[in-house]
């Protein structure tokens, strides 16, 4: 894809008199940089699989232990993230985040990402609640106060 554009973006420079494109300082190199990006996503969405297999793994020998529910729900958020298909990570990790908090409400910030999954799910009601409930106990949260923001912003 990126060559073809090259080409078309090079054509029309030579047609319209504009210089090409890797005559422009910068731009020459974006194809790389994004095919750096490309690379590094890759190895984190590997890094983030070994996770959440180890994560499973220890869940599978004891499904109550609460810090490997919590560590798999928030790879699974970033996997979200990263993956082409990222909404079925989002419900995965609402699903770990939320059996956590069931069991240990006191946690800002798990309460937060799961308001965070929420919002990428498009579920922006509960996103706003798990956002309110955290600014509840610390008003200076200020991702929280920006998410929220976003998501009534959404909802109109």
């Amino acid at each position: 894809q990126a060559p073809v554009l090259h080409a078309e973006v090079n054509e029309l420079s030579t047609r319209s008199g504009l210089p090409k494109l890797q005559e422009l300082p910068g731009l020459s190199s974006l194809s790389e940089i994004l095919e750096q990006k490309e690379k590094k996503d890759e190895h984190m969405v590997e890094r983030l699989d070994a996770l959440i297999r180890n994560h499973t793994e220890v869940l599978r020998r004891n499904r109550h232990d609460l810090n490997a529910k919590l560590a798999r729900g928030l790879a699974y958020l970033e996997k979200g993230k990263l993956a082409e298909r990222g909404l079925i990570y989002y419900a995965k990790a609402v699903r770990d985040i939320s059996q956590v908090l069931a069991k240990n409400q006191t946690s800002l910030q798990t309460l937060y990402s799961r308001g965070i999954a929420y919002q990428h799910l498009g579920q922006m009601g509960k996103a706003i609640g798990d956002f309110t409930e955290v600014l509840r106990h610390d008003p200076q949260h200020a991702h929280a106060a920006f998410a929220r923001a976003a998501c009534q912003n959404i909802i109109g």
